[in-house]
């Protein structure tokens, strides 16, 4: 009995071997090359688990340097004297004007000539003096409808005037210079101009003493020397 038992499994393998090289014949004639390797490594081999994938790296996004801002464009300078060649004297008299002016640029022209400079826009009128000889002060009048955008109070530490005042009147705008000491008013002139086309309005006080009379540049109110050199404003 044992016998025929392995006598029967031996046939039953060898036949199961039969089958599988006639199977394999079959399909490498009838199969393409590539193909019927692949399926003779599947049936004869292991099957070999496949590789664990990778995982990927997200790139990190690319930062795009920023453009750098333009360079400043340089602010307009100042006009100067060349640029401004059609100064036109103010006329004395009443007569109305109109406009607008702004903040005042209070410059030191010469050593005895200090200048306001006014930015305007408007037609202007005429203009008058007035004398204050209890406060040594010498005012320029510009008559019209003026506005005038901020009130200056300004005092000078050097020079032949010791402030500067600019204040709206109904009529008018005065502009006053006080002197240092109240004996300058008599040596003291002022004078009116006007830059149209460049918006642009001036009012310049003088000091044009004798000649020969150096006390008054040289002493101050008490008498005493000015050793300081006067300095732009």
């Amino acid at each position: 009995m044992t016998h025929s038992l392995r006598a029967l499994f031996r046939s039953m393998l060898l036949t199961w071997f039969l089958l599988v090289f006639l199977m394999a014949i079959a399909l490498k004639l009838h199969m393409p090359s590539e193909a019927a390797g692949s399926l003779m490594e599947s049936l004869f081999t292991r099957p070999v688990p496949p590789p664990p994938t990778s995982v990927l790296q997200a790139e990190a996004p690319k930062v795009m340097p920023k453009a750098s801002p333009p360079p400043p464009k340089p602010l307009p300078e100042a006009p100067r004297e060349a640029d401004i060649a059609a100064w036109r004297l103010l006329e004395h008299g009443r007569d109305d004007g109109k406009g607008d002016l702004g903040v005042p640029v209070i410059r030191e022209v010469a050593t005895n000539e200090i200048e306001l400079r006014f930015p305007f826009h408007g037609a202007p009128g005429q203009v008058s003096f007035y004398r204050l000889e209890a406060k040594g002060a010498l005012s320029v009048d510009l008559h019209g409808a003026y506005r005038l955008s901020h009130v200056v109070e300004r005092p000078l530490a050097q020079g032949f005037l010791q402030r500067l005042q600019v204040y709206p009147h109904p009529g008018y705008i005065r502009i006053s210079g006080m002197g240092r000491t109240r004996d300058l008013l008599r040596y003291m002139s002022a004078q009116a101009f006007v830059a149209q086309e460049q918006n642009q309005l001036r009012v310049v006080f003088t000091l044009a003493p004798p000649p020969g009379d150096h006390a008054i540049d040289n002493k101050n109110e008490n008498g005493e020397a000015r050793d300081a050199p006067v300095a732009p404003l």
